[in-house]
């Protein structure tokens, strides 16, 4: 049996047809879904169903809010869903057990494919240097601290090679879909990352989760298409894109010194990495405006440079003291929510 946690914001009623539907063809595997909301207006009626849960949490934090999900939760395995995901088979369940019962994974990340082109990134100018000359964005990849990796490998400053084609080992989950065994989940795991998204800060917080998971052992993908993204466009990461720039580049701060933790690598170099990165991103956004003057443009290099000079202040937690807040956090609010 399986627990399902679905984070959402202001989307209580797209997560609850989602809930729905897995209720649906989940039968006696699924054991409960837990929906965690945010939600800024009305809080709705609660689900009228044992297997249902819905939460109301004063945090509007994506990863805290899967944090007081697992906290709820008493199955060995959980589905962690975005709100805007949707099931494209009907036997998702049988599927999903006969990865836990054959293959040797500690977690697995799920695959998923747009239903649309529009999502909410797609107002994200994209770069025009280079063009067609591959071979020198390779080189300028190399220089800047961006270079290509192998398949499943996350590196520094939030960069990832492409998940393998084949089933295979990865080192991070990608979008709002993973199955993870819950002895897997939060061990060894910074809850600084929840301050970050607490203030708007943070972002990439799914490779970062998906690197602490395959430090237990196989994290495992699986290239078949199991979920459609069915993107609501009303994304609070993107809907302004020099906040949206600020949170690329500020983050990219956390998760390369929580990755250098991970491995026992030097904080100080991941600084330098950080910044070495954060100068060659910001000299490309310049580049890029340089030959569109466009608002959209203008907008990024602000952020980009917002984001840069609140790195500068930045104080990583590498000895995990605020795990204690945000644990007696989650037990304060369980507390409150069992009371009512």
């Amino acid at each position: 049996m399986i627990d399902i946690v679905i984070a959402t914001y202001n989307r209580f009623e797209k997560a609850e047809n989602l809930a729905l539907n897995l209720l649906s063809i989940g039968g006696d595997f699924v054991n409960k879904i837990i929906i965690v909301d945010s939600t800024d207006n009305q809080v709705p009626k609660k689900l009228k169903s044992e297997k249902l849960i819905h939460l109301i949490t004063q945090h509007k934090n994506q990863p805290y809010q899967r944090f007081l999900g697992f906290n709820f939760s008493g199955s060995d395995w959980l589905l962690y869903l975005d709100d805007d995901m949707e099931a494209i088979h009907d036997d998702l369940f049988e599927k999903l057990e006969g990865y836990i019962r054959d293959k040797n994974g500690v977690g697995f990340a799920l695959n998923h494919v747009d239903a649309h082109q529009s999502t909410s990134l797609a107002a994200v100018p994209k770069s025009q240097m280079f063009g067609k000359l591959s071979w020198l964005k390779k080189i300028k990849n190399i220089i800047s601290g961006f270079p290509d990796l192998k398949p499943g490998k996350l590196g520094l400053n939030g960069n990832k090679g492409k998940q393998p084609e084949d089933e295979g080992i990865t080192e991070f989950v990608s979008g709002g879909s993973f199955l993870v065994n819950r002895k897997a989940m939060y061990q060894n795991f910074n809850f600084q990352m929840f301050d970050l998204y607490e203030d708007k800060s943070g972002k990439g917080e799914d490779s970062i989760t998906g690197y602490s998971i395959s430090k237990q052992g196989a994290l495992i993908h699986i290239p078949e298409v199991l979920f459609r993204h069915n993107d609501q466009q009303n994304s609070t990461y993107s809907s302004n894109l020099e906040n949206f720039a600020t949170r690329v580049i500020f983050s990219r701060l956390f998760l390369t010194l929580e990755k250098c933790r991970l491995d026992g690598k030097s904080i100080f170099l991941g600084r330098f990495s950080y910044h070495w990165f954060a100068l060659w991103r910001i000299i490309g956004l310049i580049f890029n405006y340089a030959h569109d003057r466009s608002s959209k443009r203008k907008s990024m290099i602000k952020g980009a440079l917002k984001g840069w000079k609140k790195s500068i202040r930045f104080k990583f937690d590498s000895q995990l003291f605020r795990n204690l807040y945000w644990e007696n956090e989650v037990k304060e609010e369980m507390a409150r929510i069992n009371n009512k």
